[in-house]
């Protein structure tokens, strides 16, 4: 029998989102995820941090994270102790077997879009240990951020910027 565990909660502004599992073993993983700068300029970049954290009673195996980018972000990077195969729509990472009140964590840099609004990003954590049974947890966190568009004097240091590297050919 699989249970599969899952609680989504998604907070505005700069608040992190986090969430619980009870693992079928005892004790509780959690999930936390959030984006910085809050609020990111459009244009530039933000940094997605989350963090799996075992507070079960056992180890558990083959930890994994999925990290698919919003709709018009891209992935620019992952900075984990991890293994990860990325695109520019989603990372993988594989963490084997994490020891019982361990934690992994893992920040992926993404390009925010032009656009402006309120932006849901989640992430999925996953634990299965091959038997699909009450030993095994999904569990996803998710944070909302808001893109703003840049100021003016950002669009002026942008432009002065552009114009000095083209000097410099």
């Amino acid at each position: 029998m699989r249970r599969t565990f899952t609680l989504l909660i998604a907070l505005a502004a700069a608040l992190a989102a986090a969430a619980t599992a009870s693992a079928g073993q005892g004790g509780h993983a959690t999930a936390t995820l959030s984006g910085s700068p809050e609020p990111v300029t459009a244009g530039t970049t933000i940094a997605y941090d989350t963090t799996f954290t075992n507070g079960t009673s056992q180890p558990l195996p083959n930890t994994t994270l999925d990290a698919p980018a919003p709709a018009g972000f891209s992935i620019v990077n992952v900075i984990t102790s991890g293994s990860c195969t990325t695109s520019a729509s989603d990372a993988t990472c594989t963490f084997g077997t994490l020891a019982k009140g361990a934690s992994v964590s893992a920040t992926i840099i993404m390009n925010v879009p032009s656009a402006t609004g309120d932006v849901n990003s989640s992430v999925t954590w996953t634990t299965n240990d091959g038997d699909h049974d009450s030993d095994d947890i999904t569990l996803p966190a998710s944070t909302t951020v808001t893109v703003q568009a840049p100021s003016a004097d950002e669009e002026i240091g942008r432009a002065q910027s552009e114009l000095q590297s083209h000097h410099d050919l």
